[in-house]
């Protein structure tokens, strides 16, 4: 007969099957230090599922950046997708509406300021790169008075333009900044709450909403680049 082997080939006792998303890796140890039982398995590893983890730290870490660069410029479609996260856990409603609101008033302080520290330079800039016929902006602001501060707040495309047209107006910074501040709030609560409601509304569809939130937000969003995009082509030919 050979020498024996150190090593047990053979398994003693019952291994505890693992729960889901954990990998137990069983390791062959010499029977002296295995108290004889030949395999000896090491501490678990926990494997979450791409399409869960990943994305829900995605958009718990970068979640309200994403929503104060969209929502500085135009984003309404971004601040939808906010609230629906907001409805799902991935965000606080609160800290949605908070950060909508500080930078969508930001972008508007910045072009009113421009335009009226700057107006023939950015009378200059609007003929030259953006190409967009402000004369309905004009007569609309001339027609509503300081309401135009929350009727231009919800024409698409045209926000931050308007904000810097009434910076082209006789309307002072003192008039403007609380008006606009204002209108801010109401623009983020009604479209955060839009996105959370419609969330609300895809659960009586789908069960597991917070499974595919990251898939609807950004088609969402995508929605709105889109429209944007069409109405700016749209806008360009017809100035062209």
């Amino acid at each position: 007969m050979g020498e024996r082997s150190p090593y047990k080939a053979e398994v003693t006792g019952s291994i505890p099957v693992p729960p889901t998303g954990v990998v137990v890796q069983l390791v062959r140890t010499p029977a002296c230090h295995a108290g004889g039982r030949g395999f000896e398995p090491r501490p678990p590893r926990h494997l979450y599922p791409y399409s869960e983890v990943p994305l829900e730290e995605f958009i718990t870490k970068f979640g309200y950046l994403a929503i104060f660069i969209g929502t500085f410029f135009e984003g309404e479609s971004v601040l939808i997708a906010g609230g629906l996260f907001a409805k799902t856990g991935h965000l606080n409603a609160f800290t949605v509406i908070a950060t909508g609101t500080a930078a969508s008033f930001i972008g508007h302080a910045v072009a009113f300021v421009l335009a009226l520290k700057k107006r023939e330079k950015f009378l200059d800039f609007l003929n030259r790169h953006i190409k967009a016929d402000i004369s309905k902006l004009y007569k609309l602001i001339e027609k509503s008075g300081t309401w135009a501060i929350f009727v231009t707040q919800y024409i698409y495309g045209f926000r931050i333009l308007s904000a810097a047209v009434l910076g082209l107006t006789t309307m002072g910074a003192k008039k403007y900044f609380p008006l606009q501040f204002l209108s801010c709030v109401v623009w983020a609560v009604l479209m955060t709450y839009i996105g959370y409601f419609f969330g609300y509304t895809l659960q009586a569809f789908i069960a597991d909403t917070k499974q595919y939130a990251f898939h609807i937000g950004i088609g969402i969003i995508l929605t709105g680049f889109i429209i944007w995009v069409i109405r700016d082509v749209k806008r360009n030919r017809k100035n062209n």
